[in-house]
């Protein structure tokens, strides 16, 4: 079983080849997994640990080359741990107070952006274990969201729809 890999703001770690610096770190309900957001100046935008090599074996999988803007693509891998690159810099752990900033044109860009990206992972096989607002990453300037942890990541039962409806929810949490 892997290592956990600790997670800080401010802590610089390496995964693979690659030099992380934190920045941020989600609150993870899930046991067993850190996320965090990497500062700007990094090659990599988020960087994601687990016990489960079960979990980062599908991790390898679903972002080995995403299409979308609103998923990473794995550029750095170790023991336990997974660097991700963003299309972008300047996210930050989603907040509450930030998405009323956005204006509606802007909230609208980024919660479609999402519903793609949902969309491209369901169709490459996988699925969240139901989506929160706290495994999300923003981007003010840009209007953005993409994932931002996804501890839960699992294969897609395909004669189970319920698991996208989940994976959904937090949209009309976020029209809402």
């Amino acid at each position: 079983m892997s290592r956990l890999r600790p997670i800080a703001p401010g802590a610089v770690m390496r995964v693979g080849a690659a030099s992380v610096d934190v920045a941020e770190v989600f609150r993870l309900k899930t046991p067993g997994h850190a996320a965090g957001v990497t500062r700007a100046t990094q090659l990599c935008g988020l960087v994601w640990t687990s016990r489960d090599e079960a979990w980062l074996e599908h991790v390898h999988v679903a972002f080995a080359a995403p299409r979308s803007a609103a998923l990473g693509r794995v550029v750095a891998a170790e023991d336990g741990a997974v660097a991700l690159a963003l299309a972008s810099a300047g996210w930050s752990v989603f907040d509450d107070t930030s998405w009323r900033a956005l204006t509606r044109s802007d909230a609208l860009r980024a919660l479609t952006g999402l519903v793609d990206a949902l969309g491209e992972l369901h169709a490459a096989g996988f699925w969240l274990g139901g989506l929160r607002r706290r495994h999300l990453a923003l981007d003010v300037a840009r209007g953005a969201l993409c994932l931002g942890a996804v501890p839960r990541l699992s294969v897609l039962d395909p004669d189970d729809v319920e698991q996208v409806w989940r994976d959904l929810r937090v949209v009309g949490e976020l029209l809402f």
